[in-house]
């Protein structure tokens, strides 16, 4: 409950710098956004294999030393249950218990109670634009200064 008030403080301050957040990261294309997971995963020792990849979304199998998730960026105005329901899927095809779901819209109404209310055991973290900048910038930081300086990073997602 402290953690709901929390965020909606949160981002009745900082509304507008993450609008601007969701413009850039609109406008970035997805080769830019695997160049930073790929960086990412080579500096934790990560490794990654692409499964699937188009204009709007990429689909990475992380494997670390314990754990493995499957990673999903997707850069479309709304998820509907049937793009929740096809990641279900590649989960269940490559046989991992977690992933990771990012937007840079919004997820339908009731995705997040059903994200881990499915048949088999999963573990679905599921991020729109506003979280996953709440956890970009943290309290004071500027999206200005996360894109020129190129500080984006995906650390927080990958498997340990």
């Amino acid at each position: 409950m402290i953690k709901n008030i929390f965020s909606k403080i949160y981002f009745d301050k900082r509304g507008e710098e993450i609008k601007r957040g969701r413009s850039k990261l609109r406008r970035m294309k997805i080769d830019s956004v695997l160049r930073i997971l790929e960086k990412n995963c080579k500096v934790k020792g990560t490794e990654y294999t692409i499964l699937e990849k188009d204009y709007n979304s990429i689909l990475v199998h992380l494997r670390g030393k314990y754990k493995e998730n499957l990673f999903k960026y997707h850069r479309i105005d709304m998820v509907f249950k049937e793009d929740y329901e096809e990641f279900l899927n590649a989960m269940k095809n490559q046989g991992i218990n977690k992933g990771i779901y990012i937007t840079t819209g919004v997820f339908e109404a009731g995705l997040h109670k059903r994200e881990n209310r499915t048949w088999f055991f999963k573990k679905i973290v599921l991020e729109d634009y506003r979280y996953f900048f709440k956890k970009q910038l943290g309290l004071r930081g500027k999206v200005s200064d996360l894109f020129k300086n190129r500080k984006i990073n995906f650390y927080k997602y990958l498997p340990g």
